[in-house]
């Protein structure tokens, strides 16, 4: 069969901090192995994000616009550009100039280009594509968020839509997320394929080995209760509406324990001060501060979810979270508040997720039923690992993004 060369247009990858990009990261093993052969191209993020996310900066040296050394992560090709530090338009025109540029070059002209994200200023770089017959994809992973006022809206709708209409297909992990997209006038092509779920690498620990040695790094007792929660720490995470009703139960006397695990810019980046005051001042709250552990950013993710009795997930505006299908593969039970972008691939409330208002008081009450009913635990999450294991296998979600290449990158497709 003959190969198909993917170029992944993601502003932001490994090591920079980007949830679609991790993972999409995580998809490239199973690609290859379907004869989808990935280069990445990629930039330099702003002086601001990189120190948000505690990024190790080696570029400052670099004149704007060279080519950074060209890097191989998990065998994949990646092209890094030094973009500007300031000045959002001017870095992606200089971006997707540049990438069209790139991708017409006979040793890297590519059969299909797909951006993760999409952005206004791509356009003139997808008409060249147009032009060159290469076709495009356009990755919608997280809902945008909308102006309050009506006028703003329909400005924002009208530019916003504009270069979806440019590309071959939008693709989507949710049904949600097509009809979003609807809603603002996108005629494109969608399809929509979940996020899927290494069900092999995250599955229910037997031994119990792992729980043990996560517990021990931490100085957790084993029979302590653990409650976890997986996320950049920022506003639309909704770590504070988390730290509220743990402040709940710890002033309640509930014995139990906190694990955030992710990057922390809230530490970092100066328009989430007001909102890392607020989570101080609440866990300070707690009167049990020494019981919250920000864990930071990790790469072995599903041993901490092995450690842990229950997973909490407050986000505010999300696609489809890929951390609540980890969390649900490997067994743990998962309490949700409603966010925008909730939808059915993620399963049933009450059944494969409990689901609860998005009030600190309700949760902490929906956490402590939880947590004292060890029976009801074991069922929900017996119940969310069977829906992954039907529904969002990661092989299945394979099969259809290749499928769906192979579709696209046809010859003679634009004759």
């Amino acid at each position: 069969m003959t190969s198909i060369k993917l170029c992944l247009a993601s502003r932001f990858y490994h090591p920079i901090y980007s949830g679609g990009a991790q993972r999409f990261r995580r998809y490239l093993p199973g690609l290859r192995n379907r004869n989808i052969k990935t280069r990445v191209f990629t930039g330099t993020p702003t002086l601001k994000r990189a120190k948000a996310f505690n990024t190790q900066i080696t570029w400052q040296d670099a004149s704007v616009g060279q080519m950074m050394p060209l890097q191989i992560t998990d065998d994949v090709p990646v092209h890094r550009l030094r973009l500007p530090d300031a000045g959002m338009r001017r870095s992606d025109m200089l971006y997707s100039r540049q990438l069209a540029n790139f991708c017409q070059q006979p040793i890297y002209r590519a059969d299909l280009v797909q951006f993760l994200p999409l952005q206004l200023w791509y356009a003139p770089a997808l008409l060249q594509f147009r032009r060159k017959k290469i076709p495009t994809v356009a990755t919608y992973n997280l809902l945008r968020k909308r102006p309050s006022q009506s006028i703003n809206r329909f400005l924002q709708d009208r530019y916003w839509r504009f270069p979806f209409q440019l590309v071959d297909c939008v693709l989507v992990n949710s049904s949600f997320m097509r009809e979003n997209l609807r809603s603002v006038g996108v005629t494109t092509r969608i399809e929509v394929i979940p996020n899927g779920v290494n069900i092999n690498h995250l599955h229910p620990e037997k031994t119990g080995q792992t729980r043990q040695k996560i517990r021990h790094i931490l100085g957790i007792d084993q029979d302590t209760n653990v409650i976890i929660s997986v996320g950049s720490v920022e506003p639309r995470k909704g770590t504070d509406l988390l730290l509220e009703a743990w402040s709940h139960l710890a002033q309640a006397g509930r014995s139990s324990r906190l694990l955030i695990v992710g990057p922390r810019p809230d530490q970092q980046n100066p328009a989430f001060a007001q909102f890392h005051q607020k989570l101080k001042t609440l866990i300070a709250a707690s009167g049990a501060p020494e019981k919250v552990h920000f864990v930071g950013q990790v790469n072995n993710v599903a041993d901490y979810l092995r450690a842990a009795d229950l997973f909490v997930f407050t986000s505010r505006r999300e696609g489809l979270p890929n951390v609540v299908l980890e969390a649900m593969a490997a067994a743990l039970p998962v309490i949700m508040t409603p966010f925008m972008g909730l939808s059915s691939e993620l399963g049933q409330p009450n059944r494969h997720y409990r689901l609860t208002e998005r009030n600190p008081q309700l949760l902490a009450e929906a956490i402590n039923q939880l947590l004292d009913k060890r029976e009801l635990r074991q069922q929900l999450g017996e119940s969310a690992r069977q829906w992954v294991e039907i529904e969002l296998d990661v092989e299945k979600s394979l099969d259809q993004l290749a499928a769906l290449y192979t579709e696209l990158a046809r010859p003679n497709k634009y004759s």
